[in-house]
């Protein structure tokens, strides 16, 4: 697994797409915060580090289309089937490309908070920081093992990209209609809609963002079960279904 995880780290680094979006993650993470006292639109603002948050969803977002890009290139020529040939186990495949994935979502994140640590004029105590920063990384984790398990499984890459794009703007949309449908629930429904809400990766994004609503805020500790939870799930199921996929 780990020359496949090496060739993949080899091939990313040289991705000019993937470098220009580590230039705008940085570029619009630092505009937004440093220019959070011009916008006072926003509820539940704190410190300018309320802004970042904000600015993070362009993680998400950026790799429902990077991560098809990137993976359709596997289906190509035959470099699974020749991975096969060659021995590989396809759990060691489909292990090395979420890695993959994953630690370029790391290095995306890393440049994220460094933008706003560098940008921002208030910050939050050390602890949120760190706290929120770790569910950034586990949220995205799950996402991505989503987005693996759609672009390993299925050949046609237009379609992929397609789902993959799509997966985004469904969760975001889904997550706001949702949280609106709280505001005219009972306790006790929304309740359950908060935490359903927290098992969707842009859910926590909302939920930690400046404009979520206080009703969809569960502990923290659950957030970052409920993304283990989705990351563990979605990665067995996903890599059980390459197993038995016909690959030729």
């Amino acid at each position: 697994m780990k020359d496949i995880f090496m060739a993949h780290m080899g091939r990313l680094l040289k991705q000019k797409f993937f470098i220009a979006g580590m230039v705008l993650a940085f570029v619009i993470t630092y505009r937004v915060t440093v220019n959070a006292g011009g916008m006072d639109i926003l509820h539940n603002i704190s410190t300018d580090f309320d802004f970042s948050l904000l600015a993070s969803l362009g993680i998400p977002a950026f790799f429902s289309v990077f991560t098809p890009l990137f993976l359709s290139a596997e289906y190509k020529g035959g470099t699974i089937r020749n991975k096969l040939i060659c021995g590989k186990s396809r759990s060691s495949i489909y292990f090395a490309t979420l890695i993959t994935m994953t630690v370029a979502m790391l290095m995306m994140t890393a440049v994220w908070a460094a933008a706003a640590l560098i940008s921002a004029k208030t910050l939050p105590d050390a602890g949120f920081i760190v706290a929120s920063i770790v569910k950034i990384i586990l949220y995205n984790t799950a996402n991505l093992a989503f987005l693996v398990l759609i672009c390993m499984n299925i050949t046609n890459e237009g379609a992929v990209t397609a789902i993959d794009f799509m997966s985004f703007q469904f969760s975001f949309t889904a997550v706001l209609m949702m949280q609106m449908i709280m505001g005219m629930t009972s306790s006790g429904a929304g309740k359950v809609i908060a935490y359903i809400i927290n098992l969707i990766p842009i859910g926590q994004w909302l939920s930690i963002s400046a404009i979520s609503d206080e009703s969809t805020h569960i502990p923290g500790a659950a957030q970052l079960i409920l993304s283990v939870i989705m990351i563990v799930l979605i990665s067995v199921y996903g890599s059980r279904m390459f197993a038995k996929k016909d690959i030729k």
